[in-house]
């Protein structure tokens, strides 16, 4: 058995996590305003004839404002010698800078200062995204430590994890600049947040009481972000393991990734939940651009497609998964719209890369371009998309549904309203189901008399919840079944109406209470299955009162004592076609039978059908008896069970055709309603096999159970197919059947033609 990590119960204490806060406001503040310093911009540069010459610009917008071009003289950098700075010979960018020192064709030497708000696209990615995620990431993770959650530690670590990936995305800009502590915090928060998430996984996956079948020493990944730090902070020391440093970061950074995306797809085929798919498919989608166009082309081509802080930004969602995971509870409409968006994004993902085809075939554009105008078309069908769902909603009121949304969560709802007899508790599971679904504080049931005009609780609720509602008959005089109305503070919902009475779903929240369009939709048809339901529950409800009234005596029901009576006469029916068809017969016989002897002179032949006839009274008298017996078998009161079956097979050796071999053992049954149904169920078996079986061999063993009997059947007579076992008229085994069902018994019958018949009967156990 795999051993679950222990969870933690209380939250990080307060001196703590005030000390973590202050780490990470000192941490963010610092690499935000080494960033905002020295602005990034971008300009490659190649040595020619002992000079720095400039070759293309990042932002040349910003270069023609400063009337800087291709081919003027770079000489300094902060006014620092470019010979100086041992980055520049390495990869020739110069990444960022406070001032330029630059020399243009005709020797003229300009300073120029490099300010952030003349580089409008640099300031607001490096800069102010930065600082909005990281006063976002503190707010969150202070809302987060105030929630009281019964998930604390995955709580815990998703506190840290939030923190983590906003060190490290707020420390892309100085890591771009190289500078040394920027680049070491990069570097360990990155690794850091991905062992968190790893952490936080387990931890979850106790939660959710899953064993977790993975590596255990979660450690070692803590242990691989310390050596991460102290090689960042070697190469300080040493530049020369720059690029050995990079590619090794780089390469565990995708293992660790697909390690993480591993544990995702596995867990979610195996245990088939919610949750993992939600995981899935919000970390899959924002790591597929950072890995697609950065990490594997700078592996493997040493040339990245976009650059880092541009496939960084699609990252800045996955904090959110982690937050919507651990305070929602409604996942069945967060599956709904996962599956929405998912069925749209690959169809304009689609149709986006067709019509790229396209263009690139006809147009030479740079990639650049072309990542651009695929990103406006992809935008602008998403766009397109959801507002044909808007438009489609308003005029024929369709709406993007899909397997495992609203439709199904109005099965279960549905399913569990069904098994309810009384009308407290359908209302009660009503409202239960809704408060989870639809997220109300308050949902209740009121009911309308509309002789007296008053309005009263349907089911149990305590003032308390219901006093700050203010309805009014007015409220609720014109909503027809099924119609939704909102009013300031709640919705009301007609549910029902009878001659007399309506019954009303009241929903409302402590906050703002809004339903969704498809909220809305989904519970007009939810209160169209209920009206039946409450009416068949109403009739349902009667009919047990009156039965339990039956059973005190206190009152029979009119409609119990027709059906009892009914029942009566189609029993007397029975009866007497069969005293017609044999005894009647037989009589009818004998009289014609005297009324010949009335002619009869000679005495001799007189004396001889007088014997005759009065051997016919005796059969007649005898058939009569066995009928009597039958009807009301006299043993089977007298002498107990075992005796009345020793006379029935002795009946039935004396009658039949077949070898008949019968096995009782340890009969020990008190109860006579019991040995009555034994003793009518081998009767019908028996009867069946003198009349229509044709064996030769019929079998029969009966054992008593510790609340009930066993009993078994075997003829090898003409048998019959399976379909034709239960036909009317056929064997009698429609009554067997019924019987056996009547005492919450199983009957298993197997009867092929010219193979004869079993019939396995349990009761009780």
């Amino acid at each position: 058995m795999l051993r679950q990590p222990r969870l933690a119960t209380v939250l990080i204490p307060l001196r703590s996590f005030i000390t973590l806060l202050t780490l990470y406001i000192t941490v963010g503040s610092y690499v935000l305003y080494i960033s905002y310093s020295s602005p990034i911009i971008g300009i490659q540069i190649e040595k020619q004839d002992n000079r720095w010459m400039i070759e293309q610009f990042e932002y040349p917008v910003w270069a023609q404002m400063h009337q800087i071009k291709k081919g003027d003289v770079l000489i300094a950098v902060d006014d620092v010698s470019l010979f100086q700075l041992e980055h520049i010979t390495r990869d020739g960018i110069i990444r960022s800078a406070k001032t330029l020192t630059v020399m243009d064709a005709a020797g003229n030497i300009n300073e120029i200062d490099v300010l952030y708000p003349e580089l409008p696209y640099s300031f607001s990615h490096f800069f102010i995204l930065p600082v909005i995620y990281f006063f976002l990431m503190l707010s969150l993770a202070i809302y987060l430590y105030k929630q009281q959650s019964n998930n604390v530690a995955s709580l815990n670590i998703l506190i840290y994890f939030l923190l983590t990936v906003s060190l490290a995305y707020c420390s892309v800009g100085v890591s771009i600049q190289l500078h040394p502590v920027g680049s070491i915090i990069n570097s360990t928060c990155l690794f850091l947040c991905l062992g968190l998430l790893i952490n936080f996984l387990q931890k979850y996956f106790a939660y959710l009481h899953i064993p977790w079948r993975f590596n255990k020493n979660i450690w070692i990944l803590y242990v691989i972000t310390v050596s991460v730090f102290l090689v960042s902070m070697v190469e300080i020391f040493n530049s020369a393991i720059f690029t050995l440093n990079m590619i090794i970061i780089l390469v565990l950074f995708v293992v660790l990734i697909f390690y993480i995306l591993i544990i995702l797809a596995t867990s979610y085929a195996r245990e088939r939940i919610i949750q993992f798919q939600i995981l899935f498919w919000f970390i899959i989608l924002p790591f597929l651009p950072f890995i697609i166009f950065y990490v594997l082309p700078e592996l493997l081509f040493q040339q990245a497609i976009l650059s880092a802080s541009t496939c960084t930004l699609s990252l800045l969602c996955i904090p959110f998964t982690f937050i919507f995971m651990q305070m929602t509870e409604r996942l069945f409409e967060v599956n709904y719209y996962i599956s929405r968006l998912r069925y749209y994004v690959l169809f304009a993902g689609g149709m986006t890369i067709w019509l790229m085809i396209g263009i690139n075939s006809f147009l030479s554009v740079s990639i650049r371009t072309i990542i651009g105008i695929a990103l406006f078309i992809f935008i602008s069908i998403l766009v397109l998309l959801y507002v044909k769902e808007k438009i489609d909603y308003v005029n024929r009121k369709v709406l993007f549904s899909t397997n495992g949304n609203n439709i199904h969560f109005l099965y279960s709802i549905i399913d569990k309203i069904g098994k309810e007899t009384k009308m407290e508790a359908l209302f009660t599971t009503l409202c239960e189901q809704l408060m989870k679904q639809l997220e109300m504080s308050t949902v209740y049931i009121v009911q309308y008399d509309e002789e007296t005009e008053q309005i009263s609780l349907a089911n149990v609720q305590t003032e308390a919840n219901t006093h700050h509602l203010q309805i009014t008959p007015e409220d609720v005089q014109q909503l027809q079944v099924g119609e939704i109305e909102k009013c300031p503070t709640f919705y009301v919902a007609c549910l029902h109406q009878n001659i007399k009475t309506k019954y009303f779903l009241i929903l409302s929240n402590n906050s703002k209470i809004h339903l969704k369009k498809e909220e809305l939709l989904w519970l007009e048809l939810l209160l169209h299955y209920i009206d039946n339901f409450v009416e068949n529950t109403q009739l349902v409800e009667g009919l047990l009162l009156e039965l339990k009234q039956a059973k005190e005596g206190q009152n029979y029901p009119t409609w119990l004592h027709k059906l009892l009576w009914l029942q009566l006469e189609e029993v007397k029916s029975q009866l007497g076609q069969e005293l017609h068809d044999t005894i009647l017969q037989e009589q009818i016989f004998l009289i014609r039978e005297l009324d010949n002897l009335l002619y009869e002179r000679d005495s001799d032949p007189m004396q001889q059908k007088i014997l005759q006839l009065h051997q016919q009274l005796i059969t007649v008298n005898v058939q009569l008896r066995q009928y009597c017996e039958q009807l009301k078998p006299p043993l089977l009161q007298m002498l107990g069970l075992e005796a009345a079956l020793t006379k029935l097979f002795n009946q039935i050796e004396n009658r039949a055709h077949f070898t008949l071999m019968h096995s009782i053992k340890s009969l020990q049954i008190d109860d006579d309603e019991m040995s009555l149904l034994i003793y009518r169920l081998i009767q019908e078996m028996l009867n069946n096999a003198l009349t229509h079986s044709k064996a030769t061999y019929v079998k029969i063993e009966l054992r008593t159970l510790a609340q009930g009997f066993h009993l078994f059947y075997m003829d090898n007579g003409v048998g019959c197919h399976s379909e034709e076992l239960y036909l009317s008229g056929t064997m009698g085994l429609i009554g067997m059947k019924e019987r056996v069902a009547a005492y919450k018994g199983t009957m298993v019958i197997e009867s092929y033609p010219d193979e004869g018949m079993q019939i396995d009967i349990t009761v009780g156990g």
